[in-house]
């Protein structure tokens, strides 16, 4: 796992760059509790992730191969605006609502993160103070922006977010290339006079919020629901049949909800979560005590041939390495 970390003198800038291939080695390497990660298919995951620190400034720059789902909560001291950096994949999904690579997202202090990335998109989440934010309101007299961002959850900018886009790329392009450019005293200063004001200058007064898809929200709830069902039922044999008489659905529905809420199939969702269930409970177990099959089979896994291979696909390991490791206390 190469990662970067190059302080300058006087530890006003941190820049590194990793790349991780399960979602243990990425929480491992993130505050504790900050936020949730879970891996939708049981495809091998490859996460890039591009990090930039400064006073009151944090950038963090993500690209998953597999679509995942981020669940946490935004800090109150902060103002987190999140971006996709990419035009060409498909949209994210933030509580419900499809995103479009020309919405800001995550601007409520209080609101909690509920996102679904899709597979290689690139994403962007900018956390500023909220002090060093008003400051720069205030130079520019832009006071305005406060109450915007306030009173909006997102806000679809087409016509003045490009700009920002593009600078967001180049910045995580010479974080890869160059990071030690980036990273002087006078440097850092000049970053933060460039990138404040043109994210301030790209929400125009009144803001412009995005059409509310009252189809798509029904779809989220949809695939909300199943997802609930799933989680209450990993132990339990379900098919596809059962699942849609238990939330009262067509096949075709929750589909077609599946595909476009988590950027997969319900079976293959329902695969991804009852191999994460059974690797927890490896990890808590005590190998002289339990079998990998004794607990595979807990969670609906009867062939062990199909299931070892799965599994080494979706976590780099086979299932009795991650059993011959001590208990997680």
């Amino acid at each position: 796992m190469p990662v970067l970390k190059i302080p300058t003198s006087r530890e006003n800038g941190i820049g590194w760059w990793a790349r991780f291939q399960t979602i243990d080695q990425l929480l491992a390497t993130l505050p504790q509790g900050r936020l949730q990660l879970l891996q939708l298919d049981t495809s091998p995951l490859q996460i890039d992730l591009v990090s930039y620190r400064c006073e009151g400034v944090e950038i963090l720059f993500g690209c998953p191969s597999s679509p995942v789902w981020l669940q946490g909560r935004l800090s109150p001291e902060n103002i987190t605006f999140t971006f996709s950096l990419s035009s060409h994949t498909p949209c994210r999904v933030t509580h419900g609502y499809r995103l479009s690579h020309l919405t800001v997202g995550g601007l409520h202090h209080d609101q909690e993160i509920n996102t679904v990335l899709p597979e290689n998109m690139v994403y962007a989440s900018l956390r500023i103070s909220r002090q060093l934010f008003r400051d720069y309101l205030q130079a520019i007299q832009r006071l305005d922006v406060d109450q915007v961002i306030g009173h909006n959850d997102f806000l679809h900018l087409p016509q003045t977010l490009p700009p920002l886009i593009a600078y967001l790329q180049q910045f995580r392009l010479g974080l890869r290339q160059q990071p030690a450019s980036l990273l002087s005293p006078p440097q850092v200063q000049l970053i933060l006079d460039d990138l404040i004001p043109l994210l301030i200058n790209a929400i125009p007064p009144g803001g412009q919020v995005p059409f509310t898809n009252l189809s798509a929200l029904a779809r989220y709830q949809l695939a909300r629901e199943a997802e609930d069902y799933i989680t209450a039922h990993l132990q339990q044999p379900l098919t596809l049949k059962d699942l849609c008489h238990a939330i009262y659905c067509s096949r075709r529905s929750l589909f077609y909800a599946f595909e476009e809420v988590f950027g997969v199939s319900p079976m293959v969702y329902l695969k991804a979560r009852r191999l994460q269930a059974v690797r927890s409970a490896l990890q808590h177990a005590a190998p002289d005590q339990v079998g990998v099959m004794e607990v595979a089979r807990r969670f609906g896994f009867w062939s062990k041939s199909h299931f070892a291979r799965d599994y080494q696909q979706c976590f780099g390991e086979y299932p009795r390495d991650t059993l011959r490791r001590m208990p997680t206390p």
